[in-house]
Formats: structure tokens, C-alpha cells, sequence
């Protein structure tokens, strides 16, 4: 059996999340959460029963719909959704949305 290499000393958790999570990891996170929040001061409860967020990327939203019938809804819906994000979250934060039919 070989021998256990000793290490110079244990490195403590916060070390660790230093050099896994990058500050921009963190401004990713909070836009996440102001998109969130925003989200649900927008849609309707009808609305976001029918809907989840499910990812942000490139300044594109993608939202999960239940059935083609509340995509449809939503898609008449997107200019104003679009406008009233931008309204909160300021200009350029969410360029666009994009709609798919989610499996329940």
C-alpha cells in the first residue's frame, strides 16, 4: 500500500468557494433572482401557473408553459411582458423571450 501524501495544511470551506465561484457567478445569480421577482410582479397568478422560468442566457428568457394554448396566450402577450420587464429591470437585461411546452 502507499504511503498518504501529507498536505501542508487543511484548507478551510471558504478557500474553496473562493476559487469555485467567481464574482460574476454572483452578479449571474442576483439577476436571476431581480428577473424572478420582476416575473412575478408581471404575469398574472393564472398566468404563472401555467408558466416556470427555466433558464437566462444571452439576455434571452425561456419559460416553460403547461399546453400550446398559454404559449399562445403568452406569445400575444410578449411586447408588453418585454416592455414591463425592461420597465423594471432597465433597458437590455432580457431581450427577448422564448416559449416551449414543458413536460409535466
Amino acid at each position: 500500500m502507499s504511503k498518504r501524501i501529507k498536505l501542508p495544511r487543511p484548507v478551510s470551506v471558504s478557500e474553496v468557494l473562493k476559487k469555485v465561484l467567481k464574482p460574476a457567478d454572483l452578479l449571474v445569480t442576483q439577476q436571476r433572482a431581480q428577473i424572478r421577482a420582476a416575473w412575478e410582479r408581471i404575469i398574472s397568478d393564472q398566468l404563472r401557473a401555467q408558466t416556470r422560468l427555466v433558464d437566462y442566457q444571452r439576455k434571452v428568457l425561456w419559460v416553460e408553459v403547461q399546453s400550446s394554448l398559454w404559449m399562445q396566450e403568452l406569445q400575444f402577450l410578449k411586447s408588453k411582458i418585454l416592455a414591463d420587464l425592461n420597465e423594471i429591470l432597465g433597458p437590455g437585461v432580457v431581450n427577448d423571450l422564448r416559449f416551449r411546452i414543458g413536460a409535466e
